[in-house]
């Protein structure tokens, strides 16, 4: 961030009041002076940097952001009071006594609303999604941009409409049972009034503690179900703040405002128990504290300032005594402190924006409200989410806790009990009409759990019959499966017996064919060789050379035919282990096409298995 310099007009107060907008005349980037001037600055510094008090509690601290309003004075370099520090956006220096001071985030003039949405409006809103209850409260001088940050304009909307439009934007993506609810009370010289009441009755607004937290009695919460209610509501409610005119604000709050979200939000635990969950969102536009010499502040106005300096004087005391961790906080002094109890040193997520503006400030009131929001930034809550109720419990409190408000009414009624003050009354009124407008909410809600249930059931009991069908056509399709595989089985085994058969039959009858051959041929041979011995030894011996010839010619000629005779026979061993070769084949190929005639199958049936759920689904 570029070097603040904030300018204060020490002698001269504008009349009017200055639009909050971009400009470069507040924040630009300067040099200290020379390098003797900034070692003697940093020297200084080094004692006087303004630090919030340790708290020893341990806990969760205020997170505390300084937001500077732009200026429409043109800067004077005498005058420039209030620069950051360089190289750490997260510190100001404040010039006239040398005093930094710590913030957790700082917005320069060049900030816009957007900006300070994104860093302060969206993440605690995911807060309270988890169920935790959160505060955001402006506090600053008057004329510095409080309610200008909280609610904004037409054009440049503040942190409660913006709320409001992510709020519901996540809601769409949650169960739509969530509802939301709004109220928005202002204290206005201790006294609260309703701002969403479409009537100016003249009720009583009592501050009460019903061990769950700090309660205003007859407060009217408002369900909301669109942004445009929402923010229609809030408008609503602006216009019925109390604002008047000042030497330093045309349109000053005269009154605090609390702006409050609360979110209702239902869950369906795995076991499909109902669960409540509940987040708050607290949204405060303090009143800003005045000097009434600078203010004009004449008769009315002088004693609105007053009462506003004395709840700002007595939050500041709460400040201090929870920064210091004294025994006795005292909450009870002011109607403020006591509505922003949790907030300030109690279960709630905490966020300041202090909001400062060279325009109407002098250097008293900026240093004081330095002073209180770095302050602030000690104090530690101990933020825990809403407890998460499951239906039956919630149904139960009420209905206890309608039965002891009936009970109290009726001893009251016959005079035997205890008297009730009419303050007394008319909170046990209230809360008893509370309890019976949720008992009847819950009832209501009972009635459509009831039908969803039954209608889970007969889903239930569509899908158990389903279920069976399923599997019983799984079991028919086994057996039918079984029964295919055994004729498969007995089919292929009569197939081998029966090639085995015609294998063994073949072999038999080619060998039996070449042994009657060579059986033959052994005859022919011996027979033709006796024929020839006995022509011989008729003849006369000079023939005996040419029979002896012969006879050894006939011996070549039958070992030419045993030899092919012993070749036919290899052929004919070639042959019967081509046939045992294709009978082998033979077997692989049935074994193959039983293999995916059985993967073909089991797939159907897993196909078959499953569809009913995939239907479901």
């Amino acid at each position: 961030m570029a070097p603040i310099k904030t300018t204060i007009n020490k002698n001269k107060i504008a009349s009017n009041k200055a639009p909050l907008s971009k400009t470069s005349r507040l924040i630009k980037k300067t040099d200290v002076g020379s390098k003797t001037k900034k070692n003697q600055t940093n020297n200084e510094l080094s004692t006087r940097v303004k630090k919030a008090p340790k708290n020893t509690e341990i806990g969760t601290k205020i997170k505390v952001m300084l937001r500077c309003r732009a200026s429409d004075v043109a800067p004077s370099s005498k005058s420039q009071i209030l620069e950051s520090v360089v190289n750490d956006p997260a510190k100001v220096l404040l010039k006239a006594n040398n005093t930094v001071y710590c913030f957790d985030q700082i917005f320069d003039q060049h900030s816009t609303q957007e900006e300070v949405y994104d860093n302060i409006g969206s993440p605690v809103l995911k807060e309270v999604f988890k169920g935790y209850s959160c505060t955001i409260f402006a506090y600053g001088q008057t004329g510095t941009g409080k309610t200008f940050t909280m609610e904004g304009t037409e054009k440049q909307e503040g942190i409660i409409p913006r709320v409001i439009k992510e709020l519901f934007l996540e809601l769409k993506k949650k169960d739509p049972a969530c509802h939301v609810t709004i109220s928005m009370l202002e204290l206005y010289n201790e006294e609260i009034r309703d701002l969403l009441a479409f009537s100016d009755d003249q009720k009583v607004y009592n501050i009460y503690e019903d061990g769950t937290g700090v309660k205003v009695q007859n407060l009217r919460e408002h369900e909301i179900t669109s942004v445009e209610r929402g923010i229609d509501m809030m408008k609503h409610g602006v216009k019925k703040r109390m604002t008047a005119a000042t030497n330093i604000n045309d349109k000053s709050s005269r009154s605090h405002s609390i702006f409050t979200i609360t979110v209702h939000m239902r869950e369906v635990s795995v076991n499909g128990d109902v669960i409540f969950r509940i987040g708050k969102l607290n949204l405060v536009d303090l009143a800003g504290s005045e000097n009434g010499k600078n203010s004009g502040s004449e008769h009315l106005r002088a004693r609105e300032a007053a009462n506003i300096n004395r709840s700002l004087l007595t939050l500041g005391r709460v400040i201090n005594s929870l920064v210091e961790n004294t025994p006795h906080v005292p909450y009870r002094e002011s109607k403020l402190t006591r509505l922003l109890k949790e907030s300030l040193g109690g279960k709630t997520k905490t966020y300041i924006i202090a909001t400062v503006s060279p325009d109407h400030q002098t250097y008293d009131e900026i240093r004081s409200t330095l002073d209180y929001a770095s302050h602030a930034n000690g104090i530690c809550n101990l933020p825990q989410a809403h407890s998460e109720i499951s239906q039956v419990t919630h149904v139960a409190t009420l209905v206890n806790q309608l039965e002891q408000l009936d009970q109290q009414l009726q001893i009251n009624y016959e005079k035997q009990g205890i008297y009730l003050t009419k303050k007394a009354y008319d909170i046990s009124k209230a809360e008893l009409q509370s309890v019976k407008e949720a008992l009847a909410a819950e009832k209501i809600e009972k009635e459509k759990l009831k039908d969803v249930l039954e209608e889970s059931k007969l889903d239930t009991k569509r899908f158990k019959e389903a279920a069976k069908r399923t599997r019983d056509e799984k079991d028919s399709a086994e057996a039918e499966f079984q029964e295919k595989i055994s004729k498969m089985e007995m089919s292929r085994k009569e197939e081998i017996e029966k090639l085995e058969q015609e294998h063994s039959q073949k072999r038999r009858r080619i060998v039996f064919e070449l042994t009657e051959e060579h059986k033959a041929n052994i005859q022919s041979l011996t027979k033709e060789h006796r024929i020839n011995v006995q022509s011989l030894a008729e003849k006369h011996k000079a023939d005996i050379q040419n029979l002896t010839e012969e006879q050894k010619a006939n011996i070549e000629e039958r070992k030419l035919k045993e030899q092919s005779l012993m070749q036919e026979n290899e052929s004919l061993h070639q042959k019967n282990q081509e046939l045992m070769n294709l009978i082998l084949d033979y077997k692989q190929e049935l074994k193959k096409e039983f293999k995916a005639t059985c993967e073909s199958f089991m797939s159907t049936i897993n196909n078959n298995k499953f569809s009913p759920y995939s239907s479901k689904h």
